[in-house]
């Protein structure tokens, strides 16, 4: 274990940040709050047991963790690659009624989540579809868009 004892400076002028602490150059970074360790850990934790669950489980092994610092690990990853996917479904969905609509792309062949994107409008769509040239068959609800 390596205890390290850093100075804290205080601004009083007006400064947008009102303390700042003193990096070590190849030990500490700036904005950097967790370990690479920890980080992974709250990154499995938020995929196992999503935010506030796994906000409390953290808290019994003695790791303390916010719900949103663990759905922002979740949220950072990245996604599987897109490969050639022939037969598409897509579907729309609202995430609040009459406010925030949302559409989901899945490839049937699997039937797993490959993309999302707000709004409903064709034009995304199409435009999904012009990235990605193997799709031969759309499946889709009987939506007006």
């Amino acid at each position: 274990m390596v205890e390290l004892t850093v100075r804290r400076f205080f601004c009083d002028g007006h400064c947008p940040t009102r303390t700042f602490i003193e990096q070590i150059e190849g030990l500490t970074s700036r904005y950097a709050r967790r370990s690479l360790p920890a980080s992974t850990l709250f990154t499995q934790l938020g995929l196992m047991l999503a935010g506030r669950q796994a906000s409390r489980l953290a808290a019994v092994i003695g790791l303390t963790v916010g719900r949103n610092t663990l759905i922002r690990a979740v949220r950072s990853l990245l996604g599987p690659v897109v490969g050639s996917v022939e037969v598409l479904g897509v579907d729309d969905f609202a995430v609040r009624r009459g406010r925030v609509d949302g559409t989901i792309l899945l490839d049937m062949a699997d039937h797993r989540p490959i993309d999302m994107f707000k709004g409903r409008e064709a034009d995304y769509l199409a435009d999904w579809l012009a990235a990605h040239p193997g799709v031969t068959v759309v499946c889709r609800d009987r939506g007006g868009a």
